[in-house]
């Protein structure tokens, strides 16, 4: 038997009915844009129209290496933004090229799956693809991305099928099927596989048969990639609530009630607090033991992509336009930078800076200053993945220029 706490207290200055319903209505707005979005049951909900880009990637010896919204797997110098390498030899469908999952590097390799139902072994080194392999027979649209473990890939798709390879050449080892489509990265954790999926179910499954372990039980669709820590599992459902589950049992041991909005992205975890963000506009900072709520930051916009950690700060992206910084203590000193477009990207932080893709079809590099404890932001550099124009601005008011 699990234990329930009390739900946590709503934030302080928890916004007027007035204000959350705006909130909301922009929230699934901005999620109707990535994913169409239509529950008939228990187990069916829609498909991904334009599932915008919140790839962010990894950084590995000094590169950045990430997916992007045009098709391309990228190769970047993390202190330059300089081109390494890119690969553009997607297979599948042309209308369907692009990576929105981030990509895994094992020893010389790069894997990324595709959105076109691709998954691709590329050469760490110049860019060269070793091999890829088809997902299914359907070759449904891959969300998210792949993980890795003790030599065996393990991938979500729209199928509903989560399914493992060889890493080293791609032979399928085994498929696990569950009730509905499957949109997230399965999180791969001392030899079992954990995923959510659209039938509002979270799974766990042993990497070496796909052998089901336990499942729990969620009152919504879970696209959000799980977060581990300490023997437990954290994640935010469609149902507007946070789970806390023990990782051998699947059993909950708390939930957060306090959201007025559904959870997309992977919560951020540390020895201090999980860090949850919501399409309502907020990320949540709750005790890793009981759940109660330590402190709000609020934004602007659904927040859709997860969060970073840079030395003593939170850094947070926003569809709003904004990437902010606050305190891992009490979320003070919040500073901000104006981008001007939507943030619908994961954040990769790494030596003092955050790495973001963005709708205006760049990757960004951003460094976050400790100047007296206060975390301001200065950019280092912008990669355009191709020659178009800027796109869809939050707004077209020219005093929302880019402000770092």
């Amino acid at each position: 038997m699990t234990h329930r706490p009390a739900p946590p207290p709503r934030p302080p200055a928890a916004p007027s009915r007035r204000k959350v319903l705006p909130r909301l209505a922009a929230a699934l707005a901005a999620l109707t844009a990535l994913a169409a979005i239509s529950c008939g049951g228990a187990t069916a909900c829609g498909q991904v129209a334009n599932p915008d880009g919140w790839a962010a990637g990894v950084v590995v010896d000094g590169v950045v290496y990430t997916g992007t919204m045009d098709g391309t797997l990228l190769a970047l110098d993390a202190e330059t933004g300089q081109s390494r390498w890119e690969f553009t030899g997607l297979v599948g469908e042309k209308r369907r090229h692009a990576f929105y999952g981030d990509p895994v590097v094992v020893g010389d390799t790069v894997y990324a799956a595709g959105y076109d139902g691709h998954i691709y072994a590329v050469s760490r080194t110049d860019g060269s693809k070793l091999w890829d392999v088809p997902v299914g027979e359907q070759r449904e649209s891959l969300v998210g991305g792949p993980d890795h473990e003790d030599g065996t890939l393990v991938v979500a798709s729209s199928d509903g099928y989560v399914y493992a390879f060889s890493a080293d050449n791609g032979t399928e080892l085994w498929r696990f099927e569950t009730g509905a489509m499957v949109w997230t990265t399965p999180l791969v954790e001392d030899g079992v596989a954990y995923f959510g999926s659209l039938d509002k179910n979270i799974y766990a499954v042993s990497l070496k048969e796909g052998r089901e372990l336990w499942r729990f039980k969620a009152r919504g669709a879970v696209t959000a990639p799980l977060a581990a820590a300490a023997g437990r599992l954290f994640v935010g459902a469609f149902d507007g609530n946070f789970y806390a589950l023990d990782a051998a049992s699947g059993g909950e041991l708390w939930r957060f009630e306090g959201a007025s909005g559904w959870y997309w992205a992977r919560a951020l975890v540390t020895d201090r607090a999980v860090y949850a963000p919501s399409l309502d506009g907020n990320v949540y900072a709750l005790s890793p033991d009981t759940g109660t709520l330590l402190w709000v930051m609020e934004t602007a916009g659904p927040i859709i992509g997860s969060p970073a950690v840079v030395g003593d700060f939170l850094v947070v992206a926003s569809d709003d336009g904004r990437l902010r910084t606050a305190t891992l203590d009490g979320g003070g000193n919040r500073r901000e930078c104006h981008i001007a477009h939507r943030l619908r990207t994961n954040l990769v932080g790494h030596g003092g800076r955050v790495y973001l893709g963005v709708w205006d079809h760049t990757v960004r590099s951003i460094r976050i200053n400790d100047v007296s404890g206060v975390g301001t932001l200065d950019e280092s550099w912008v990669y355009r993945t191709n020659r178009s124009q800027a796109e869809n601005p939050v707004s077209d008011d020219p005093s929302w220029e880019q402000r770092c």
